[in-house]
């Protein structure tokens, strides 16, 4: 009898143990399908941009204007994150906006040329982003259009990111009893 039950409780031991594999097994899955990401990562791909740009010893020219008043300044020591954080911050891939965008796809010679998501959701801020990619597949040029609107205010934000000139946002607000405003940052490659 001994002999039974010790077979019976080893046969039990990797039973379960086959039990908890396979359940590991299953949620490395399901975490593998959810770390999935639908749109372009624009978080991750900032990131590296910031730390490519860190390293870079490029003089940069920045360029700020307020309506009818512009200001140069040359500029060498950037925080290249908090810099390019405005443009992180449009990364699509939240779970409540999987089915919140169209996607287009423009292909060139097999290769992805283009890449656009437009807002399905008025409610949503960032309506349009369209990524253009150079036959590297890597991108040339971001392009991502922010709007809100209510009965007291209007603002409507462009920001452009080219990795081998710089960037532009340009930033349009109307409000209620105010002229209209026009703002705009560019940061480029300093041609001294």
């Amino acid at each position: 009898m001994p002999n039974k039950l010790k077979k019976h409780l080893s046969l039990c031991k990797w039973l379960l143990l086959s039990i908890l594999l396979s359940a590991c097994l299953q949620q490395d899955k399901r975490q593998e399908f959810f770390q999935e990401k639908k749109f372009f990562d624009l978080n991750n791909y900032f990131e590296k941009e910031a730390e490519r740009l860190q390293q870079s010893n490029i003089p940069w020219l920045k360029i700020a204007q307020l309506n009818e008043k512009k200001e140069t300044l040359n500029v060498s020591n950037i925080n290249w994150k908090k810099e390019l954080e405005i443009f992180s911050r449009c990364d699509l891939n939240k779970p409540a906006w999987k089915e919140k965008y169209q996607i287009d796809s423009t292909f060139k010679n097999n290769n992805l040329s283009k890449i656009s998501y437009l807002s399905t959701d008025d409610r949503l801020l960032i309506k349009k982003i369209n990524i253009t990619f150079s036959t590297l597949n890597k991108p040339d040029s971001i392009q991502i259009r922010k709007e809100t609107h209510n009965f007291l205010m209007s603002m409507e934000q462009d920001l452009h990111y080219d990795p081998n000139t710089g960037y532009k946002i340009e930033q349009r607000e109307k409000m209620l009893g105010f002229k209209p405003s026009y703002s705009s940052i560019e940061l480029r490659f300093s041609t001294k």
